[in-house]
């Protein structure tokens, strides 16, 4: 448990610091203000696309 809520902090962290050198040279209108991080899939279809409720 520890250890995957660590690597999952380490993720998030790396992602973060990819997202604030892309928003340094990036307008307004495209930076990335926010990310949600998932712990699991998205449900399916049985044809494997996403399952919108």
């Amino acid at each position: 448990m520890y250890c995957q809520a660590l690597r999952r902090a380490q993720e998030a962290q790396s992602l973060q610091e990819l997202i604030d050198e892309y928003n340094v040279n990036a307008p307004a209108y495209k930076r990335i203000y926010s990310i949600k991080v998932r712990e699991s899939e998205f449900e399916k279809t049985a044809s494997r696309k996403i399952k919108r409720s």
